[in-house]
């Protein structure tokens, strides 16, 4: 297979080359381009031994079973992101964050790889009344995290979730 030709966004000629994992540089304007990773944050929201989880509506992973989150936005910290998202994604307010871990992941969509720090938040509701399925979610499902195995969910995080649920405090 012939390797793809990389053109410069800046000066448009077919010279752009890849020197590591991230970056990038033009052999004729020496431009150079940092393909760094893109931040998510998710919610682990249990509430009376049981896991909120949302079941993909978009690829990647259609149909797998993932925490509500997301992307976070040029110009959000961390807490905004994973609030956004949760509003977005279930139509909630969160009221009580803390911060549990991050890792690395690799997101793979159309073609393209995007390496991801994904962080990890133990999240509350007030209430869950008018909780809905939104934005790119199919479904909710509540899970008894005695259930929640490491190969049920998506992009690799399983790992991540069954140790917070062995750490959660309520």
């Amino acid at each position: 297979m012939m390797a793809r030709q990389l053109y410069c966004p800046q000066c448009g000629k077919a010279s752009f080359e890849r020197c590591n994992i991230k970056r990038f540089v033009c052999s004729e304007c020496h431009f150079e381009f940092f393909f760094n990773a893109a931040t998510t944050a998710s919610a682990i929201i249990i509430e009376d031994g049981k896991l909120l989880v949302a079941v993909r509506g978009r690829d990647p992973e259609k149909g797998m079973l993932d925490l509500p989150g997301g992307f976070v936005d040029p110009g959000e910290t961390l807490e905004q992101g994973v609030t956004r998202e949760i509003k977005e994604e279930l139509g909630l307010d969160l009221c009580d964050l803390r911060y549990f871990t991050s890792g690395p992941t690799l997101y793979q969509y159309a073609n393209v790889d995007y390496h991801t720090c994904d962080t990890f938040f133990f999240a509350r509701c007030e209430q869950y009344v008018g909780m809905r399925a939104g934005d790119d979610v199919a479904e909710l499902r509540w899970l008894p995290i005695e259930s929640v195995t490491k190969d049920m969910l998506a992009f690799g995080n399983g790992d991540i979730v069954v140790s917070a649920i062995r750490h959660y405090e309520g």
